[in-house]
């Protein structure tokens, strides 16, 4: 019985093959695998520079890893990652005002304002679960009714800073 003419000769090429010593044979890497192996290096190498940075440590420790896909594209919520903008513990530490709440029990800071600040019970009430003191900011955040109170204290705290 006669095989098909190209699958014959695979047989005679492959097994000649089997005597050879050296691979003869190169395949170009194929561009998705070096554009893989680029992605990893710029993301290792960020990761690294992350990791060792003296800035950014109040949104270090929310996020501990970098990540391409994690993105707040909202001015609000950026502000409270971050812990800049309005707050007057960032506005006090860049720009020399007061960096107090003004209710006049704390610093003015992002954990003070989503915690602790009595003027914004009220949003907290409205807003977060009742377990919210147990839950981390990111948790709040990525919570589509706590986010929106959370964008409401910035608000509030934004208003304020413009006030004064």
């Amino acid at each position: 019985m006669w095989g098909t003419h190209g699958n014959e000769r695979a047989d005679i090429l492959a097994k000649e093959a089997t005597y050879k010593d050296d691979v003869d044979v190169f395949l170009v890497t194929p561009r998705s695998l070096i554009n893989l192996k680029i992605r990893n290096q710029i993301l290792n190498s960020w990761q690294v520079r992350w990791v060792n940075s003296l800035r950014s440590r109040f949104t270090f420790r929310l996020f501990l890893d970098v990540d391409l896909k994690r993105c707040f594209g909202d001015f609000f919520i950026n502000q409270i990652l971050t812990g800049h903008g309005c707050f007057p513990a960032h506005q006090g530490h860049f720009f020399g005002k007061n960096s107090n709440c003004m209710c006049h029990t704390d610093e003015g800071t992002v954990s003070h304002y989503i915690y602790g600040c009595p003027l914004y019970e009220d949003i907290r009430r409205s807003y977060f679960p009742a377990n919210f003191a147990t839950l981390g900011i990111l948790d709040l955040v990525q919570s589509g009714h706590s986010r929106k109170g959370l964008t409401e204290i910035v608000k509030c705290v934004l208003q304020v800073s413009l006030e004064s």
